[in-house]
């Protein structure tokens, strides 16, 4: 239980933060549709970087070339679905992502240890 509380906290924390980081970029091209299905997502972008749950795909160290380059750490893409279709492409801060990411893992292995 205490699993799925922290997964469902990290994705609405993680779709919250790009949601408040998409603003310093320039719009951008990705030929990715909202509806979009998983398997188009991985045709247009590779396979992700991290996948949180089935609902928040990453893309760390992501770059186009249209990017604002005065911000540098804004390297990460998130790709968000609802029943299995997309329904948010966000840009955001790699770090909070990387740091959201560690959490779960410390969490998941805490309760790994606490159900032995």
């Amino acid at each position: 239980m205490k699993t799925k509380l922290l997964r469902s906290f990290v994705l609405t924390a993680a779709l919250a933060v790009c949601s408040l980081a998409a603003d310093p970029f320039q719009p951008f091209s990705l030929n990715l549709a909202p509806g979009s299905s998983p398997a188009t997502v991985q045709k247009v972008l590779g396979r992700p970087s991290a996948v949180l749950g089935k609902e928040v795909w990453v893309y760390f160290d992501f770059a186009k070339p249209n990017m604002n380059a005065a911000n540098p750490e804004f390297d990460t893409l998130v790709v968000g679905f609802t029943e299995g279709r997309v329904t948010a492409v966000k840009i955001t801060d790699g770090r909070v992502v990387r740091q959201l990411l560690a959490q779960q893992q410390a969490q998941a292995a805490k309760s790994t240890i606490a159900a032995k």
